[in-house]
């Protein structure tokens, strides 16, 4: 039972740190999205793309991607297939399946603002 208390600090931590990777960042970006909760999906966006979009153009694509999503039954699973993490860069691929059967393969961008993985794109 000791031993297990002085492990459990150290677990906690990696779970914390799995939980806000940029991995985790993508499915809570994706299930933000498909939920419609437009104002998570786009505090999860980097300040870059905020700035250069404008906000209100944003969270105007942001409430079409989620109708599109509703229309093919939903998301069924977000997998992220490739994540090469270097710095406060993380760049890949996430596979999206959707209700309806359908896939689609997107690449992802992302960076480190203030600590924390925010969705970015190519310049």
């Amino acid at each position: 039972m000791r031993k297990f208390l002085l492990l459990l600090p150290c677990v906690l931590v990696a779970v914390a740190c799995l939980a806000s990777g940029p991995e985790a960042t993508v499915k809570r970006f994706y299930s933000a999205v498909e939920d419609g909760e437009i104002d998570k999906a786009t505090g999860l966006v980097s300040s870059r793309i905020i700035n250069l979009l404008g906000e209100d153009k944003l969270r105007k694509a942001l409430s079409e991607q989620a109708l599109e999503i509703k229309e093919k039954g939903g998301i069924k699973s977000v997998k992220v297939d490739e994540l090469n993490e270097v710095g406060e860069i993380a760049e890949g691929k996430v596979t999206i399946t959707y209700g309806n059967g359908t896939q689609e393969t997107e690449e992802v961008k992302l960076t480190k603002e203030d600590g924390k993985w925010k969705l970015d794109a190519e310049k």
